[in-house]
Parts: C-alpha cells; structure tokens; sequence
C-alpha cells in the first residue's frame, strides 16, 4: 500500500511537470525612428547640401538591418548622396541604427533644376516596419 501511495504521487509530480507550458517570447520588432537634421529652406542650383541622418532605436541588436530608399516627385532631377555614394532614386541601400543622438550619416542632396523639390525618404526594417518622411526643398 505504502509502495502504490509513493508511485502514484511520483506520477501525478511527473505529470505536473510535464504539463509546464512554458514558452519564451523572443521580441523581433522594435520601434525605429529616422533623424534627420533640417535641410535649408532655400538650395541653390547645382549646390550641394548636406545634412546628418541616423535611424535611432532603443536596441541594436545583430538581426537589426534597415534600407533606405528615396523618391523625388517628377518632373524635377536630382542627385542623393549617402555618405558621399550616390543613391539612386528608388535603389535600396543597407543603413546602420544607433542608439545615440549622434548622427553617424550624412546625407547630401545636388538639386539639377529649379522650383520646388519634393522628396520621400523611406526607411525599411528586416521585419518590413516602415518609415516615410517627405519635405519639399525651394531650389534657385
């Protein structure tokens, strides 16, 4: 009797612990921002400016990887560089997060004709998180 008392409380003990359904929830998305400094309200032709970029979020982790692309609203022409390499528009680059304030990037626009630039700088998350900032740029 004392033997079946111990074996059936060793079984429900075993039963309890195989019932644990524990899982570990492993956090893939996390917020992101893009900074950007002010661009000149005013850009003279053919004139280069540039500004500092940085997309910022709270972790920087090895599975976090971001591309930047840009647009510009036709019928006007210009040229985007990130750190001093061409971008075309709608090419998709891969761009570095900090968890800092400090820009790590410049970005430097080279307007090709004059009136009012319309730009759209979009960046995307290896999880498919979008960001969209558009400003529009009076050019000499």
């Amino acid at each position: 009797m004392k033997t079946y008392l111990i074996v059936i409380l060793f079984g429900s003990a075993l039963s309890t612990m195989g019932c644990q359904n524990e899982s570990l929830d492993i956090q893939r998305l996390f917020p992101f921002s893009l900074q950007l400094d002010a661009f000149p309200a005013t850009v003279a032709r053919n004139q280069p400016a540039t500004v500092g970029i940085a997309i910022q979020t709270p972790y920087v982790t090895s599975g976090n990887s971001y591309n930047f692309s840009w647009q510009l609203a036709l019928p006007n022409r210009g040229t985007l560089l990130l750190d001093d390499k061409e971008v075309k528009s709608g090419q998709r680059v891969a761009i570095g997060a900090t968890t800092s304030a400090l820009r790590l990037d410049s970005l430097t626009y080279v307007p090709a004709d004059a009136g009012q630039h319309q730009l759209t700088l979009r960046i995307v998350d290896a999880m498919g998180q979008r960001r969209d900032t558009t400003f529009t740029l009076s050019v000499l």
